[in-house]
């Protein structure tokens, strides 16, 4: 019939259709799992150091 398109002619176009919502979802996916993976725990906080402390006093010093 005139005006009609047969099936066979379609078929190129449909694949290649579904290649690109292939690759824009596997994009999609790709760039989730990245969002995600950036997103790390913190590490725990150290515990506080202990420090000595030293209290200086001022004293004359006798010169030989």
């Amino acid at each position: 019939m005139p005006g009609e398109v047969p099936v066979v002619s379609l078929l190129p176009k449909l694949h290649r259709a579904a290649r690109r919502s292939r690759i824009a979802v596997l994009a999609i996916a790709a760039l989730a799992l990245a969002g995600t993976a950036c997103q790390k725990p913190a590490p725990p906080a150290f515990p506080p150091t202990e420090v000595a402390v030293v209290e200086v006093q001022p004293r004359t010093v006798a010169q030989d």
